[in-house]
């Protein structure tokens, strides 16, 4: 089954004006990819305030896309694209480093 894909306005301004033609085709590719079966093909994200437990995410290009799923609605909503987080010193666990690099 492949989701609906849904993207929050700040995630359009971000892949249009944030990043080059390059980017923005391994992001659209990645979606695709994602959207066709979202548990395989992303992984759990951290939520620090614990107020979605089910958010997921994906990386491209060097950077991470944020997003739900609706499953009623058969729906993928991308909620945000950002570059990965420095780690902090102390932060055993970098959170926003993919587990293959």
């Amino acid at each position: 089954m492949r989701f609906k894909v849904e993207q929050h306005p700040s995630v359009v301004w971000f892949v249009k004006r944030e990043c080059d033609e390059t980017t923005r085709r391994a992001y659209y590719a990645k979606l695709d990819e994602v959207r066709s079966d979202p548990i395989t093909n992303s992984v759990l994200a951290f939520d620090p305030k614990g107020k979605r437990p089910a958010l997921r995410r994906f990386y491209f290009a060097h950077l991470i896309a944020v997003f739900e799923i609706d499953l009623w609605r058969e729906t993928l909503r991308v909620l945000e694209c950002r570059r990965p987080s420095k780690p902090t010193p102390g932060d055993g666990a970098n959170r926003d480093r993919p587990a293959n690099g």
